[in-house]
């Protein structure tokens, strides 16, 4: 056996493990789904069961609750949008741009710039 094809067996009992454990794998979390499924979720047809508002009194709250939200999901992403670039770079980029620049520069053939 040359050792081209001594590197060609190790490989196919690689790739031939992987895929076996790849396998495995997959098999044991189809298992797992259908021994630990959640239980039956209830169509959207369906009236919810316990309390709960009705007609113009629930669309008036709906209406409500999404308002809120839209305020609070516009609070959240306009109040620091751009702070970042108004204020530049930090003092971190600055003094690494100053021992950058003291660094000599090299060419391709060794020579300095």
């Amino acid at each position: 056996m040359t050792i081209i094809e001594q590197g060609l067996l190790i490989s196919l009992l690689g790739l031939l493990l992987t895929f076996l454990a790849l396998g495995i794998l997959i098999l044991t979390i189809i298992v797992l789904q259908r021994l630990f499924s959640p239980a039956q979720v209830t169509s959207a047809t369906e009236e919810p069961k316990g309390p709960g508002l009705s007609g113009e009194e629930g669309e008036l709250a709906a209406a409500i609750a999404a308002a809120i939200l839209l305020l609070r999901a516009k609070d959240k992403h306009s109040a620091a949008l751009g702070s970042t670039l108004e204020n530049g770079p930090g003092r971190w980029w600055q003094r690494g741009q100053t021992v950058q620049s003291s660094i000599p520069q090299v060419d391709t053939n060794g020579r300095d710039r």
